[in-house]
């Protein structure tokens, strides 16, 4: 089973001050264009994650699509854009859940794709496993963070999780969870405060 990590909601994270050409701003619907093409750069033309599941890449675009369109719409996500430039330069999508999610949308678009619909179906199982062990009405899902590489090591990760513990806050989220897959991925969250 994939490791998962928990930060209640009351947590503070010890964050330095960004860096004034950086401005971290809340993601919406109107954004969608640019995380998608963000999202496409690094995660489908590396073909990694297509290649796991054995989905062709335009197939796994597509699916994608809605996706991060239906996080988009719950205004949880942020994005880090560089002042002078305006150029997006990284984004922290999150999701809010609680005991009215469904496995509509999941059965819908991966019908086709037995190792998508698997993974789905086990990700929606566990958040709501999680969710109950916790006994939690509602919690904030990190779905992804990605930051270019020429931007690692600025901090920016800390910005994230600070801005998503308001948002989780404000939304009435009892826990922050995060999944990671990889020994990074779970270094990274142990080093932002995260409890395995």
């Amino acid at each position: 089973m994939l490791p998962y990590f928990r930060a209640a909601v009351v947590a503070k994270f010890d964050v330095m001050m960004l860096d004034p050409k950086y401005e971290i701003k809340k993601l919406s619907l109107k954004d969608f264009e640019e995380v998608n093409k963000q999202f496409v750069k690094y995660f489908v033309d590396k073909n990694t994650y297509c290649q796991t599941v054995r989905i062709p890449q335009d197939d796994f675009k597509q699916l994608h699509v809605k996706w991060i369109r239906n996080i988009l719409e719950q205004n949880a996500s942020f994005a880090c854009y560089h002042k002078d430039s305006g150029k997006m330069i990284g984004f922290r999508l999150a999701s809010i859940h609680d005991s009215n999610d469904t496995l509509t949308q999941v059965t819908e678009d991966t019908r086709y794709y037995p190792n998508v619909r698997t993974m789905q179906v086990f990700e929606h199982w566990l958040q709501k496993d999680i969710r109950q062990s916790l006994k939690a009405n509602k919690i904030m899902m990190r779905e992804m963070l990605l930051i270019d590489p020429e931007h690692l090591g600025k901090g920016l990760g800390r910005h994230f999780n600070k801005c998503s513990i308001e948002v989780a806050r404000e939304k009435g989220c009892e826990y922050i969870i995060a999944m990671a897959a990889t020994r990074e991925a779970i270094q990274m969250h142990e080093k932002l405060g995260s409890k395995v």
